[in-house]
């Protein structure tokens, strides 16, 4: 790709990206304030004209839609298919840009009925053959893949102002009695053997004129995460505030970091090192961590040479702004011929949002749930034809008409309580509800 790795001056990405959107509808901001040493901590900025390409799948419809020049056009049915014959097809260093959704895999049991949502892709994909990397310690700034180099300065002359919270409204959300009545159902198939852990989730709709590039402004800092990131596709948009690595796949290897087991923050010190050590130690919560562990082995190991699959970490406690968690590392080397999408495929939906057995446990969930999870539960990220780097839509608000829609949940086992998984669920969405007002 030309003009790869060309420096520039420093720009505030926040104020590049407010520039961006008022030229492109389609776009994307890999947001690496919030990353850590394990995640990288690179931002990526791109755009798409309106002569470049992008597509969209909604589980429903069945029908893969090419975005050029302003018009859609169906281009398959099977989304993998034709986004692996594009990636495939690419120039050297070129990457593809998005999301998959919970549903994306149409050989498991998921559910189509979107009560809302509508205008979501529950994949959208967007081609990126140039984009801005910002490093955040170095402050350097990285052009790649332009043939000149665009006027950043001009995009990023007018720092944006201050949020404006607007009245926000709960549109829908489970009740603490309505999540125990699925708590019940889920419990009633874990004692009768049908699964060993499932992972139960609601959805929570806000109602909202706040513009979501504002609000994932106010979620960066309320909430900031390794894995961050703001994309529209004209008028839908992904707001996200991801602390899970869904997989990586650099140099033949494939990694997943499955997070399971959960635990507020405390602004004192010492209590706070106690609540981490009580999340470590907490039989229950190693159990449900250990259960998601080894059914992503079997998942990588599907994809990987025979005996190169590892646990380098095993059930750590890792902290965030907001709370600690219980995090595993699985890694294998991808057999021959194996390609990062066929990894990313292998792997979706990722296992601690399933659960175990991966296939029973995802007809439980179709029945216990009140409709379908849409982008939530899926994988955003970019990939290319030889390497990709995808976070968890998890912490997540989607976007569109005027409606914000989050997922919120967590494992349950035949140990766990109702009241106490209702409140993990709460926690969960604390600050993302902060960051709308709502």
């Amino acid at each position: 790709m030309r003009g790869e790795h060309e420096k520039v001056g420093w720009v505030d990405p926040e104020t590049l990206v407010a520039g961006l959107r008022r030229e492109s509808g389609r776009l994307w901001w890999l947001d690496g304030r919030g990353a850590q040493a394990w995640s990288g901590r690179t931002t990526m900025v791109g755009w798409l004209d309106d002569d470049e390409p992008s597509l969209s799948w909604q589980a429903a419809e069945g029908v893969v839609r090419e975005h050029l020049g302003g018009r859609s056009a169906v281009v398959g049915t099977d989304l993998f298919s034709v986004l692996s014959d594009r990636v495939a097809g690419g120039r050297p260093g070129e990457r593809w840009v998005g999301w998959f959704g919970y549903g994306c895999r149409t050989d498991l049991p998921t559910r189509t009925d979107r009560t809302d949502q509508g205008s979501v892709p529950d994949a959208c994909w967007l081609r990126a053959r140039r984009w801005v990397e910002l490093d955040h310690r170095t402050r350097e700034v990285r052009l790649v893949g332009f043939e000149a180099p665009p006027a950043l300065g001009r995009l990023a002359r007018r720092e944006p102002g201050p949020v404006s919270l607007p009245t926000a409204t709960v549109m829908s959300s489970w009740t603490e009695e309505r999540y125990a009545r699925a708590f019940a159902d889920v419990q009633h198939a874990l004692r009768t053997g049908h699964s060993y852990e499932v992972n139960l989730t609601y959805r929570h709709r806000v109602a909202s004129t706040l513009d979501p590039w504002d609000a994932y402004r106010e979620q960066r800092r309320a909430n900031p995460a390794p894995y961050s990131a703001f994309m529209q596709h004209g008028g839908a948009a992904l707001l996200a505030s991801s602390p899970e690595r869904f997989a990586t796949v650099r140099d033949g290897v494939v990694e997943t970091r499955p997070v399971k087991g959960t635990a507020a923050r405390h602004p004192d010190p010492t209590e706070d090192a106690a609540l981490a050590a009580g999340l470590a130690d907490d039989p229950r919560l190693r159990a449900e961590n250990l259960i998601v562990c080894d059914l992503l082995r079997n998942d990588v190991a599907g994809v990987s040479e025979l005996g190169s699959v590892e646990v380098p970490v095993m059930v750590r406690v890792e902290t965030h702004p907001g709370l600690h968690q219980l995090v595993s590392v699985v890694r294998g080397r991808c057999r021959a011929g194996v390609r990062p999408l066929d990894v990313v495929r292998a792997l979706l939906p990722g296992g601690s949002m399933t659960g175990a057995p991966k296939l029973r446990t995802m007809e439980v969930i179709a029945a216990v749930e009140d409709d379908a999870r849409g982008v939530y539960s899926g994988a955003f990220g970019w990939v290319s034809a030889d390497a990709a780097d995808l976070g968890m839509v998890i912490r997540s608000w989607v976007h569109a008409d005027g409606v914000y829609t989050a997922g919120t949940g967590g494992g349950v086992t035949v140990l766990s309580q109702a009241a106490q998984e209702y409140a993990e669920t709460r926690l969960k969405l604390a600050r993302m509800r902060a960051a709308l007002g709502a």
